[in-house]
């Protein structure tokens, strides 16, 4: 029986991933969207959905994978409705339309590499072009910073 999970992929490396992926034999999306700047970009930053089957392994091995949600010792199950309401919200072109699946103000993200690695943060919107502005509580007080939105993952 095959279902959807999640890999969360190399920094800015999404379509070599899903590219290796479609190499092995994999079935694997990646939504993308169009930024205000016209250059597109994954909808989720270092992620991508693989459907697997019950050879899931060579996924985690694929270039361009970090590692596959787990949930467990297996990978974690996205229902098919997820995906579906995802396509859904594709235009003509294959690009999502929908803002609305984008990170939401108020979410707590992590920065995952350069200065401020490590630290946690209050997703606040857009920077400008490629930045995402973050809240971080740093030395007692809120900062308000931009950083590269390659940069941050939910946490």
């Amino acid at each position: 029986m095959t279902y959807w999970t999640v890999a969360r992929t190399e920094c800015q490396r999404e379509n070599l991933a899903n590219h290796h992926l479609a190499r092995q034999g994999f079935v694997s999306y990646l939504p993308r969207i169009k930024l205000k700047n016209g250059r597109i970009s994954p909808l989720y930053t270092g992620y991508l959905f693989v459907q697997v089957d019950q050879q899931w392994y060579p996924i985690q091995t694929t270039i361009g994978i970090r590692r596959l949600l787990l949930n467990g010792s297996s990978p974690a199950k996205i229902r098919e409705e997820v995906i579906a309401s995802i396509r859904q919200r594709e235009g003509r072109d294959g690009l999502v339309l929908d803002s609305e699946l984008i990170r939401r103000r108020g979410t707590v993200v992590r920065v995952i590499s350069g200065l401020f690695r490590g630290q946690t943060g209050t997703y606040e919107g857009k920077g400008n072009q490629q930045l995402e502005r973050i809240l971080l509580d740093l030395l007692g007080r809120k900062v308000c910073t931009d950083i590269p939105n390659n940069c941050i993952e939910d946490a």
